[in-house]
């Protein structure tokens, strides 16, 4: 999808490096996942509730999406979207934390919860980076109608003759797309797996039974 884009939206250097270091990283996160993949990383009920959980946060960020680009612009607000999006983004990172938590609790162990955080959150961000970017592709229309697109570009890259309105709309939400896969994808589910994970090892020790006490 990057290579159709650079080849569909010619643009500026800083664009085109900016899709090939996308192109880069989207490799090199897919041959990890290929690797780590393939020695098990997740067992027992880690990799079922991973791969539940990474669907269902990655759809709603389609819902999300799709609000802001779909719906008509008298509706998605500038204001509407402030609560759509933060709404949004609590209920996939509480989804997250909590399903590290539980693992955590069950498992008694942090590494288990960790797992769980990074592959949701990358199955979460593989959705949402293809929906970002199948818009670019199938939906330049509805960014280029949207008032709050047109008036950040008016602002931001009127100085730029050479890069059309298009290119802008489709690099920007380029980046958006990798920053859905890398920042609130992996790095978030890492770190929503890593508080799970503490959470949910301290609430297992406290349930723990003591011995009794000697006489």
């Amino acid at each position: 999808m990057l290579l159709a884009i650079l080849l569909r939206y010619p643009s500026d250097a800083r664009h085109h490096n900016m899709a090939l270091i996308g192109l880069g990283l989207i490799a090199v996160s897919a041959s990890l996942s290929l690797l780590l993949g393939s020695k098990r990383p997740l067992v027992g009920q880690g990799k079922p509730l991973s791969v539940r959980i990474g669907v269902l946060t990655g759809l709603m960020w389609v819902i999300e999406i799709s609000f802001n680009n779909f719906v008509d612009p008298s509706i998605s607000t500038g204001r509407a979207r402030f609560y759509v999006d933060n709404g949004f983004w609590a209920a996939i990172a509480l989804a997250i934390l909590i399903s590290s938590l539980a693992t955590a609790f069950k498992a008694r162990n942090i590494t288990d919860a960790l797992r769980v955080g990074l592959w949701s959150g990358y199955i979460s961000g593989v959705i949402s980076c293809l929906m970002a970017l199948s818009l670019v592709l199938f939906g330049m229309r509805f960014l280029l109608r949207d008032p709050i697109n047109i008036s950040e570009y008016a602002t931001r890259a009127s100085g730029a003759p050479t890069v059309g309105m298009a290119a802008y709309f489709a690099y920007e939400t380029m980046a958006g797309a990798l920053g859905h896969l890398f920042v609130l994808g992996v790095i978030m589910g890492l770190l929503l797996g890593c508080l799970g994970g503490i959470i949910g090892r301290f609430l297992a020790q406290l349930r723990r039974p003591h011995p009794p006490a000697s006489h």
